[in-house]
């Protein structure tokens, strides 16, 4: 069986509200981030922000029908999380499906009815493998009228203690999903020490992970496996692609993948390279007030437009078409500037795939 939530992420419909990344566990299998992990941040897709209308603009522009609650552990922060969804509801409507991502540690009644009041449409409990004391927890989810499911990671090497819950959950919950196993830079060497390796070079995969979950689909019902390459190459890409669609100036290019491939002018103290992230950062209103200068200059001596050339304030740049910065290379070296045909993520953090300086 696949959910309704798992429909939607399939179609890049869903956007992820990491909500905070604090948590009771401490899974060795984590594949959270640094200036995630154990920290109480949110981040609505790529962007990291504490503002609901933050939240509220980024679905806007993913074109999303949905999300997904996740943490650590979102019933942590409890009255945070029910107050998205309720005010998430009231700005898109009661089809808006929200799911949402907890662990055995917090499921008990006391905090899961506030969620259910709220409006939640589907919970995913993580049960741990290695402690069966909490297990009898999992039916506490039945009581409510959402979706109830189980998600887990295919790790080698647990084959008898995931076979031991799969059978112990069969008829406690609607749906059981699978999630290939994954190596990132914060789990890496903890799953090295277990004896785990990659199996993928391109996406990090452990070995193993899929021929374990292929094995445990003939045995249990129900279950729906999620790849590494799914995730990647289908979920986020079509989010991101959605997202491109509604921020791609006139004069972008909007490759296969769904980046963004434009021209770019930048000062040539900003351009891209070492330190590239933490200049922008040191960068202020001056900076800003002389690139205003040197686009008026360019705009008025190439007879340019406000649709041919315009202000990325964000990475301190001018945009424009690649053919537009073709055109302007030749007259940027007096103004102390530089060109370049770029390709970008369409995210909020807009991270470049490549430069390429003309």
């Amino acid at each position: 069986m696949i959910s309704t939530g798992c429909h939607l992420c399939a179609r890049g419909l869903k956007s992820v509200l990491l909500i905070t990344g604090k948590c009771p566990r401490h899974c060795s299998y984590c594949p959270l981030s640094e200036n995630k992990y154990g920290q109480d941040v949110t981040f609505i897709n790529e962007w990291q922000t504490s503002s609901y209308e933050d939240i509220k603009h980024e679905i806007e522009l993913c074109q999303s029908k949905g999300i997904g609650i996740t943490g650590g552990d979102p019933l942590l922060v409890l009255d945070r999380t029910c107050s998205i969804i309720k005010a998430l509801k009231k700005d898109f409507g009661a089809a808006f499906h929200i799911h949402l991502y907890t662990s055995l540690n917090l499921f008990v009644p006391k905090l899961l009815t506030p969620l259910h009041e709220a409006g939640l449409d589907e919970i995913r409990v993580h049960p741990d493998l290695d402690n069966t004391a909490l297990w009898e927890r999992i039916k506490n989810g039945k009581q409510y009228s959402w979706s109830f499911g189980m998600e887990i990671p295919c790790i080698p090497g647990k084959e008898a203690q995931t076979r031991a819950l799969l059978t112990y959950a069969k008829d406690l919950v609607d749906f059981t999903n699978l999630n290939e196993l994954e190596f990132t830079e914060t789990n890496a060497e903890e799953l090295h020490n277990q004896g785990l390796q990659i199996r993928d070079d391109m996406l990090f995969s452990a070995a193993g992970s899929s021929e374990l979950a292929k094995q445990l689909m003939q045995e249990f019902p129900r279950i729906h496996f999620c790849t590494a390459r799914f995730k990647d190459a289908i979920q986020m890409k079509e989010r991101i692609l959605l997202r491109a669609k509604s921020i791609a100036r006139p004069f972008d290019i909007i490759t296969e993948e769904g980046m963004i491939k434009r021209g770019a002018i930048y000062l040539n103290i900003l351009a891209p390279g070492l330190g590239y992230r933490r200049r922008l950062v040191e960068h202020g209103e001056p900076t800003l007030t002389i690139l205003k200068e040197k686009l008026q200059t360019i705009k008025s001596s190439q007879k340019l437009t406000d649709a041919h050339i315009e202000l990325d304030a964000s990475k301190f740049r001018l945009i424009c078409s690649p053919k537009t910065a073709q055109r302007l290379k030749p007259s940027l070296r007096h103004l102390e500037m530089c060109a370049a045909i770029v390709e970008e993520y369409p995210t909020h953090d807009a991270l470049e795939v490549e430069v390429d300086y003309l």
